[in-house]
């Protein structure tokens, strides 16, 4: 009988110590699920990080190839190009007495011929040159005539207004001999 009464006193020793053994077991394996947890949740952000990186660049790189495909050739329409800017500068709404164009001297670089054109804008305190004008006159040379591209641009602007006193753009005409 002696055995039983010291079981009812070991008794509760034992569950007490099962009980506190239990629960920092349960606590451990509960700090480890959380901390995987955290670093699931990190990784997964990077992850994404670096998907939308990816996607960013793939569409760079699409882009890049879009423009680097061999365009078919563009007819040039011919004709003289200081009067083709003549046109241009005109339809933007520079009137004629602002503009003054000059041809260079060509320039051969490898197979091809480089002739620059300095057009001159010069606006007067009852004329002065808009910046909107300016820039549908570029636009409007470079996209019709793929040959001829803007290559200095120097703006000088009226005192005391917003507008431009005077422009000057050279346009290069490239030419394959």
């Amino acid at each position: 009988m002696a055995d039983a009464k010291d079981d009812k006193k070991g008794s509760p020793r034992w569950v007490f110590w099962t009980v506190f053994l239990l629960s920092i077991t349960i606590a451990a394996g509960a700090s480890f699920l959380y901390k995987e947890s955290e670093r699931a949740r990190t990784a997964l952000e990077d992850a994404k990080k670096d998907y939308e990186e990816m996607k960013r660049l793939k569409s760079i790189i699409a882009l890049g190839k879009i423009r680097n495909r061999r365009m078919p050739p563009v007819k040039d329409p011919g004709g003289d190009p200081i009067a083709y800017l003549g046109r241009k500068a005109t339809q933007a709404g520079i009137p004629q007495n602002l503009f003054q164009p000059t041809r260079n001297n060509p320039v051969k670089l490898g197979p091809w011929t480089e002739t620059m054109y300095t057009v001159t804008l010069r606006g007067t305190k009852d004329a002065p040159v808009s910046r909107t004008s300016v820039a549908d006159f570029i636009v409007a040379v470079e996209t019709e005539r793929p040959s001829i591209k803007s290559k200095n641009l120097s703006l000088t602007y009226a005192p005391g207004s917003g507008d431009l006193g005077a422009v000057t753009l050279t346009f290069a005409q490239y030419q394959r001999e």
